[in-house]
């Protein structure tokens, strides 16, 4: 059985993409190298990773801030971390599936003016991407498993995310999507409602939201992201052309 485990990023609106990333792990033979991979990091600079509230985060690895101050990690020793942990999926072979929107592309009943509802609705539309990438993936590389999501837990999301998931895995979704995606759908190896946790409770989740973060990036333009960005490209299932350049 595989475990597709999916984060997200650029949820707010100053963020100008939205990126859900699903890092889909045979639970067996996989699930305990992303474990021993963190605990090993972890203890290498010093970090508890036994603490309940501790979880390894891109943004602030990148920033320096949380559990990885810039006083006590300095860039390069933060950076060296963020490449160790983008390595765990592509060194096991596991597989990258990504959904992603561009906001400013959004018009009418799919721009919302309340914030939060717009928000959600790109990551809700982000979600169904990766969701559908992961589908592909155990149709075309593992026919004879199936799949169960395991998703970060947002209180605001979780309600709408839910409730497309299972659209997805009725015989009405093939009626309202294009033809490219309803090859895939219904869903059928994807097996139940998804899971919902924290970040904290998952390893494989804190290894999705560093992929969801290099993507997004990457997707912004932002050019300093490349050379992470190329580390994961691999073992993506789907690589996104980058149209155009949004930020520097």
């Amino acid at each position: 059985m595989r475990i597709a485990y999916i984060d997200e990023a650029g949820t707010s609106d100053r963020e100008p993409m939205t990126v859900v990333t699903a890092v889909v792990v045979d639970g067996d033979r996989q699930s305990h190298l992303i474990v021993d991979g963190l605990a090993k990091i972890a203890e290498f600079y010093g970090v508890d990773f036994k603490n309940q509230d501790f979880a390894f985060h891109a943004k602030d690895l990148w920033h320096g801030n949380g559990y990885f101050p810039r006083k006590e990690y300095g860039l390069q020793t933060r950076m060296e971390i963020l490449r160790t942990l983008l390595h765990i999926p592509v060194d096991n072979d596991m597989v990258i599936s990504i959904g992603w929107i561009q906001k400013d592309e959004m018009t009418g009943q799919f721009r919302p003016g309340e914030p939060r509802e717009r928000n959600t609705l790109y990551h809700v539309m982000a979600y169904i991407g990766a969701v559908v990438g992961v589908e592909r993936v155990m149709h075309e590389l593992y026919p004879d498993e199936v799949c169960h999501i395991v998703a970060e837990d947002h209180p605001q999301a979780r309600l709408s995310l839910r409730e497309m998931h299972l659209h997805l895995k009725s015989d009405n979704i093939v009626r309202e999507c294009p033809p490219d995606v309803t090859k895939f759908l219904p869903l059928k190896r994807i097996i139940d409602a998804p899971s919902f946790v924290s970040k904290q409770e998952s390893a494989a989740l804190q290894i999705a939201d560093s992929c969801a973060f290099v993507i997004r990036g990457f997707l912004e333009g932002k050019m300093h992201m490349n050379e992470y960005y190329d580390i994961i490209k691999p073992a993506m299932v789907s690589v996104p052309i980058l149209v155009r350049k949004v930020a520097e």
